[in-house]
């Protein structure tokens, strides 16, 4: 039996955890009455098992779903991505201080080549967590990049040693340059990947967790415009002429939208081993939410 709305995540004192797979929200049921309700029927029989386990032994009784990590590939799998989400975004913010062009009028940050991935995460992540996780992973990549912004502005300002004066003048170009355009950034890359999460979630309540692809590309694609005008204009409006933020704006819609497409594929190949691998027999990817 599949899990199709409810998982059992886990126990805390007399209650029972429960995700609603369709939003990734938690519930909490009192153990005493969790079998009399209508989650009990969706429940797999494992989970079944560990919570009459948990009812009728006497006190002290751990399980499986007593601690935390209820399956350790699964929150070592969130932290991976996490991990490589933050780095995306560090190398992002490094690299967007400057503009190459590739042809008569295609000019883009050379970030535009990593940042788009943050995309396809966060997707990985909604589709395998929900949304409330996404928005965590988005939160605490947001706050790794604010620290390296005040350890690179502090390490700036450190008394350097004789004979590096001038290299030291040359970092802290580059540290400031980063500062220039590292509000705009962030605030970009908060604004939309919380709009990526919320559509793609969305979306899949509205197809009834179908056309994966659907979700995915349409996500992907309103979170980028809004993402690529919040941190053109922020960044270097001002700087740079109206024709030339212009061209960079839609340069950057049009390469994230091609990574949306391209980066289904990959998607579609992490579900499935997401699937077989950490969740065992459990069908996360293919949930057909309720209605309340």
């Amino acid at each position: 039996m599949a899990n199709k709305r409810y998982k059992l995540i886990g126990f805390k004192n007399r209650g029972v955890n429960i995700m609603i797979l369709a939003s990734g929200k938690h519930a909490s049921y009192p153990l005493e009455d969790i079998l009399n309700t209508e989650v009990a029927d969706d429940l797999s029989p494992r989970e079944i098992k560990e919570i009459c386990r948990k009812l009728y032994t006497p006190k002290g009784f751990q399980g499986s779903y007593d601690i935390k990590d209820r399956k350790e590939s699964y929150w070592l799998t969130f932290t991976v991505i996490i991990a490589i989400l933050s780095a995306v975004f560090t190398l992002s913010n490094i690299t967007g201080v400057k503009p190459i062009q590739l042809s008569d009028g295609f000019i883009i940050p050379f970030a535009i080549f990593l940042y788009p991935i943050s995309f396809i995460l966060v997707d990985m992540l909604n589709e395998f967590y929900g949304l409330r996780y996404a928005r965590m992973a988005i939160l605490i990549s947001t706050v790794i990049n604010a620290l390296m912004l005040i350890v690179l502005n502090f390490s700036s300002y450190a008394p350097t040693i004789t004979g590096w004066d001038t290299m030291n003048q040359s970092y802290k170009v580059i540290v400031h340059s980063i500062n220039s355009v590292f509000l705009a950034s962030m605030l970009s890359y908060f604004v939309s990947e919380n709009v990526n999460a919320y559509l793609l979630q969305k979306i899949k309540y509205l197809t009834n967790a179908k056309l994966l692809f659907v979700r995915v590309f349409f996500s992907t694609f309103f979170a980028s415009i809004i993402d690529s005008a919040i941190f053109i204009f922020m960044a270097f409006s001002g700087v740079l002429s109206h024709d030339v933020l212009m061209s960079m704006f839609i340069c950057q819609v049009i390469v994230k939208t091609t990574y949306a497409i391209f980066g289904i594929g990959p998607i579609y190949f992490c579900r499935s081993l997401f699937t077989k691998y950490i969740l065992g027999n459990t069908t996360h990817a293919n949930l057909t939410p309720q209605r309340s």
